[in-house]
């Protein structure tokens, strides 16, 4: 049966690395009856990679200002162009981790028609979905907030103020009753991660056999910053006048001393006791979870609730991070600075190059000119013979 693969998130468990895969390889995927198509639609700071994003994502221009019909178009282009698929594949794959929580907090009417469509057109609806324990997830994707913007500066405690989106068990539940529990495919994140990766996991899902033919995916794709790195760069945003072309060049920068400023200061925004209270609150949902959807009676994540300290601002290794992370954008911009020097150095030498070939050409086209007034004057000659043997005659040469 044709099968539509939604991969819903969530954030943080990989989502960049199979949507790279999926980008670099459709041409061959499809060569085996897959599809992750490349609808075309793009959004301000959005990757294009994350093809499903037409689904739920408000579309915005430059000027900030929404615009509920370019939705509602790409909505039932994205449709069409989904069931045109389907004429020569038998899977079509569709990926964003923002799916998971926007079809289920502000667009869930769209998932109904979603489903509608299927029904109308004869292809079954999966929906993947990769969990990662909460305290670990929250964590993790408060850094991503602070590292993708330049303006966000949330405090972690201030964050978990507002964590609606970690309702697992009621989410599932939601589209559970919409694609039925058998079409709800439920992962750990933790064991694909420590199995074959989360790349082939998911292959493995829908069914794809990863062979030598595809391009591997890079290593590492949305790597994080870390521990005091994430409070630099949170400080940072504070500054007035950043825009969002600045953002790269700080994370970036940062992001150099990552793995300097992990061994030198393991930590965590959560203390062993606030991390152990934080995750109460969940533990009879996640077993819920495992029953109705993961069915292998193991708990769904690890118990163990021991970890690195709680990070403290006026610990030793700050001063050290904040020397880190200056060299690290200095460094990143001295080499952008070198890399466009080079360019406008080589742009100097084909302009010099081009400034001779003109020359040349300069010089060619004042010896034809020159060729050509002569023939005029030849020319100008013959065209008066009876004048020209008069004048012999005469001799008035």
């Amino acid at each position: 049966m044709k099968t539509l693969y939604l991969h819903i998130g969530t954030h943080k468990t990989g989502t960049s690395a199979i949507q790279q895969f999926c980008t670099l390889n459709n041409e061959k995927m499809e060569q085996h009856g897959f599809s992750y198509p490349d609808f075309g639609f793009r959004y301000l700071k959005r990757n294009a990679q994350r093809n499903g994003l037409w689904l739920t994502t408000y579309y915005w221009d430059e000027n900030n200002v929404r615009h509920p019909e370019v939705e509602d178009e790409r909505f039932l282009e994205g449709l069409r162009i989904v069931n045109e698929k389907f004429k020569t594949c038998d899977t079509v794959i569709l990926s964003d981790e923002a799916i998971w929580r926007n079809f289920y907090i502000t667009k869930f009417m769209r998932f109904h028609q979603l489903m509608e469509d299927a029904r109308k057109n004869g292809y079954e609806v999966k929906v993947v979905i990769y969990l990662r324990r909460q305290d670990s997830f929250v964590e993790s994707w408060w850094n991503q907030i602070i590292k993708g913007s330049q303006k966000e500066t949330i405090t972690f405690q201030d964050f978990l103020k507002d964590a609606y989106y970690l309702d697992y068990y009621g989410i599932l539940s939601a589209y559970a009753d919409e694609v039925g529990e058998e079409n709800l495919i439920v992962r750990r994140f933790r064991d694909a991660v420590k199995g074959p990766g989360i790349v082939a996991d998911f292959m493995n899902i829908v069914g794809l056999e990863i062979t030598d033919e595809y391009e591997a995916e890079t290593d590492e794709v949305n790597t994080g910053l870390y521990g005091n790195l994430v409070e630099i760069k949170r400080i940072i945003n504070q500054s007035e006048g950043l825009i969002y072309m600045d953002n790269p060049l700080i994370r970036y920068g940062l992001g150099l001393s990552a793995g300097a400023s992990k061994a030198a200061y393991p930590c965590s925004e959560f203390s062993e006791e606030e991390r152990t209270e934080f995750m109460k609150q969940f533990e009879e949902d996640n077993q819920k979870i495992v029953d109705r959807f993961i069915k292998d009676d193991q708990p769904l994540f690890p118990l163990d609730y021991s970890g690195p300290p709680k990070r403290q601002n006026d610990n030793p290794e700050f001063l050290k991070d904040v020397i880190r992370g200056t060299t690290g954008i200095t460094v990143l911009l001295y080499r952008e600075l070198l890399k466009t020097n080079a360019e406008l150095l080589e742009s100097n030498r084909t302009i010099k190059e081009l400034e001779k070939e003109l020359r040349r050409h300069q010089k060619a086209m004042d010896r034809m000119q020159t060729k050509l007034e002569s023939h005029d004057r030849r020319l100008e000659h013959l065209r008066h013979p009876l004048k020209t043997i008069t004048n012999k005659i005469t001799g008035n040469e």
